[in-house]
């Protein structure tokens, strides 16, 4: 089979196909929302695999809102009660803080043939999924899903590096994929390096703040961009000793406790679910998640413990959490784990995996595991600057120019294009892990020396943001080097 076919196979197999099937069949459909998501659910659904007709774009008001959308009238819920029918498909698209209220609004006013699509869901998710398999195929690039590959090596162990189908070159991916391996495309063998140390000290913007500082120093991050002055903040609690015990093989804390010793324990692989004191109750017990390994972020904030295993401990930069997000826990992941593969996600957002397909992961050619992608129209860096602080993309991308110019053209193909891989959700083998790291880590430093401090706490928040970004020019930096897949996220209701 040729690539491009098996790029057309993978295409086809469609996310959530019961509620596609059902979305066909409607005639017209109404979205309520104007904004980003309502914008990005339009263009989603007016394509392949639904080819749904969209009348109108309905709000509460028009207020403050467009008069059309994608060349659609915008009418009010007021206009809707004369000019619809009660059992039109309504597609609710927007935030998840706003839907409670709409959905009554709307019960209100006599509509009930209800679709919520609010942006954290699985099934929007699912649908921006099959979008983007759809965009692939057009642009004849790969899709894989994780289920897809892992699935067909456990009924066909052959395939694990000889069938055809994916790829015959595959026996030697592990060793291909190690970014330690020369990089014939950006010219260095980064396992070699020192990483960000040497190109931390190109840097002018650094020069005050790293010229007195040594190697080694800047190896485990206590130059004052990766979180210098922490040293009174390493030394163990007395009080349990829960992260004194790290295993050998697979970096993760070991010993009795049930919650962290799930059945892939053994087996190479560490997803840790970022979690911080301040998180609100949930609806579903996340013990099912036997994966998982609980990490406390921002723990050198707080006196409060929460979990077994936190970012504080160790080589660290814990107190930079409220720039940094869950970026801690990465950080954290980087410096004190080694496991075979290890991967991040969130107290509400998590991969959805099983048991059987963890077991056949550290046996496969996998080596990074990305969620469904989102998308922003017209462009990444477009809905970047209207939704946050327009200067921090301006200097995340010079950042890019001066300590990574090999990633420019990936960085400017990002910007220019229509996803990014959210949430710094991924997991992928350790080495490459490191890698990524030792070439993010310098490049957020450089953000947080040169862009403004925020007085909103959300925009404050800006590193995280600027990361998700970088993830995904990452990634496209190394393009046709890793197997990449990717895995359902499932967002937990609170």
């Amino acid at each position: 089979m040729g690539e491009g076919e098996r790029v057309v196979e993978s295409c086809m197999q469609y996310y959530a196909e019961d509620t596609v099937k059902d979305l066909c069949k409607a005639e017209q459909a109404v979205i309520f929302g104007a904004r980003l998501v309502a914008v990005e659910a339009a263009v989603c659904l007016v394509g392949k695999p639904y080819d749904l007709n969209i009348s109108y774009f309905l709000v509460s008001g028009t207020g403050e809102n467009p008069t059309e959308v994608l060349g659609k009238p915008v009418i009010s819920l007021e206009q809707a009660r004369e000019i619809l029918p009660r059992n039109v498909l309504i597609i609710i698209a927007v935030m998840e803080k706003h839907l409670e209220s709409i959905v009554e609004n709307l019960h209100q006013s006599g509509f009930s043939n209800l679709l919520p699509l609010t942006f954290e869901s699985d099934l929007w998710s699912d649908i921006r999924g099959n979008y983007f398999m759809e965009y692939c195929q057009k642009n004849q690039k790969e899709y894989w899903k994780l289920e897809e590959v892992l699935e067909r090596q456990i009924k066909e162990p052959e395939m694990r590096g000889e069938d055809k189908e994916l790829g015959e070159e595959a026996k030697g991916q592990t060793k291909k994929a190690d970014p330690r391996d020369e990089d014939k495309e950006f010219g260095e063998e980064s396992g070699k390096q020192t990483g960000e140390l040497k190109l931390i000290d190109k840097d002018k913007g650094f020069e005050e703040e790293t010229e007195n500082q040594t190697k080694e120093e800047k190896i485990r991050g206590k130059e004052k961009e990766l979180g210098e002055g922490t040293k009174g903040q390493q030394k163990k609690p007395k009080s349990n000793g829960r992260n004194e015990k790290f295993g050998k093989e697979t970096g993760q804390p070991t010993g009795g406790n049930s919650a962290l010793a799930g059945k892939n324990r053994n087996q190479g692989v560490c997803i840790y679910t970022a979690k911080c004191h301040v998180d609100r109750e949930l609806k579903e017990d996340l013990h099912r998640y036997s994966w998982e390994i609980p990490i406390q972020v921002g723990a050198a904030l707080t006196g409060e413990r929460i979990c077994e295993v936190r970012d504080n401990i160790g080589d660290h930069i814990s107190e930079k959490n409220r720039e940094y997000c869950e970026l801690t826990a990465l950080y954290w992941i980087w410096k004190n784990t080694s496991s075979q593969y290890a991967g991040l996600c969130h107290y509400r957002r998590h991969f959805e995996l099983n048991e059987v397909l963890l077991d056949q992961l550290c046996k496969s050619e996998v080596d990074v595991a990305v969620t469904i992608p989102i998308l922003n129209f017209p462009s990444v860096k477009e809905v970047y600057r209207q939704d946050h602080v327009k200067q921090d993309w301006e200097i995340m991308m010079e950042a890019i120019r001066i300590l990574q110019p090999k990633y420019q053209k990936a960085a400017e193909e990002v910007e220019k294009g229509i996803y990014y891989y959210g949430y710094n959700m991924f997991f992928a083998r350790k080495e490459i892990v490191d890698d990524y790291c030792r070439w993010l880590f310098p490049i957020l430093a450089y953000c947080e020396r040169h862009c403004e401090k925020k007085e909103d706490p959300y925009q404050n928040r800006y590193i995280g943001f600027l990361a998700e970004r970088l993830l995904t020019i990452y990634l496209k930096g190394h393009e046709g080097k890793y197997k990449m897949v990717h895995v359902r996220k499932h967002f937990v209701e609170r």
